[in-house]
């Protein structure tokens, strides 16, 4: 009965055991979870911080582009209006109202004049405005590269206190449990076949030695072996 009492109080031990390194275990996979949930939202919303400069800048490039464009046909009206209010200016033969014809073409560069510089003003702005956006998507890249790196380490540390609350509870456990290397069910095998072999062993001795183990009852056979022995010995003397 004692034997019976220590191997009921063992397997308590054994799950209560367990039962603690599942509560960790589960307490350590929320805690993945959280944290690389937290980053994957970082990751997240730093995409989609990209995604949505990205969509503004799009619209950007293509309006500057045409800017760029409509300077260019402005640089070369501007050249030829100069050419010809050069050419008022020097006068040709038979042009008739002189003074109109260079005011108009005066007029006519002034114009294209503030026009070039106006369009050169905007592409000026929309440069800025990409520029500014092209350095917050490298900010944005940097921290997207560094929350990308943060995740093999934060499952490494998760993972290392994981290996350490449970050595901790190995060492903690009753004699015969679960050691720090985390072997407690071979521990509890080994020791469970050591009983058994030594049981096996104490059985056979009793048996050799006339005694049952479960009874403890000397065994008719060699009872009668004995006394048959005794029999003939005690004839021999009387003989004698």
């Amino acid at each position: 009965m004692a034997g019976m009492a220590q191997v009921v109080q063992r397997l308590t031990q054994l799950n209560q055991s367990i039962r603690q390194k599942t509560d960790l275990n589960e307490g350590f996979i929320d805690q993945i979870n959280g944290r690389l949930g937290r980053l994957r939202d970082k990751v997240q919303q730093i995409s989609q911080r990209v995604q949505q400069i990205m969509a503004e800048i799009a619209p950007l490039r293509q309006e500057r582009e045409q800017l760029r464009q409509r300077v260019q046909q402005l640089e070369q009206q501007l050249a030829q209006a100069r050419h010809d209010l050069e050419e008022a200016e020097r006068g040709q033969p038979g042009m008739a109202n002189m003074e109109e014809e260079l005011a108009e073409r005066a007029e006519r560069v002034h114009q294209l004049e503030a026009e070039l510089a106006q369009e050169r003003g905007q592409i000026e702005q929309i440069n800025n405005i990409i520029t500014e956006a092209n350095n917050t998507l490298q900010q944005l890249d940097e921290q997207l590269r560094a929350a990308n790196n943060t995740i093999p380490g934060e499952l490494q540390t998760i993972e290392d206190q994981l290996d350490g609350a449970i050595a901790a509870l190995a060492a903690g456990a009753p004699p015969g449990g679960a050691g720090a290397g985390g072997e407690g069910y071979g521990a509890v095998g080994l020791a469970g076949g050591k009983r058994r072999r030594k049981r096996r062993h104490t059985t056979q001795k009793k048996q050799r030695g006339g005694y049952v183990a479960v009874y403890g009852k000397k065994r008719r056979g060699n009872t009668r072996r004995t006394s048959s022995k005794r029999t003939t010995t005690s004839s021999r003397r009387s003989s004698r």
